[in-house]
């Protein structure tokens, strides 16, 4: 999904949680529905894995999405 708008990013972020899924707060997508923790990743020597993902800036977000989406996916309301 890519979303557009004022303070758009901070929203998103807020909304998805911590990027550690293990200190989200509960109410957040990572924190309801996420039971990743770095210990667990560390014993099984793999990355942590995250249900969703959010840019941190305007110039990240713009790569992502070029990189995940073509222009025909894209809705502007």
């Amino acid at each position: 999904m890519v979303v557009q708008g004022v303070n758009a990013i901070d929203m998103v972020r807020k909304i998805v949680g911590d990027t550690i899924p293990a200190k989200a707060a509960l109410g957040t997508i990572r924190g309801d529905f996420s039971i990743e923790t770095p210990f667990l990743a560390n014993i099984e020597a793999r990355p942590m894995y995250n249900m969703v993902h959010a840019s941190e800036t305007s110039e990240e977000a713009k790569n992502e999405i070029a990189l995940w989406f073509s222009q025909d996916e894209i809705t502007i309301q």
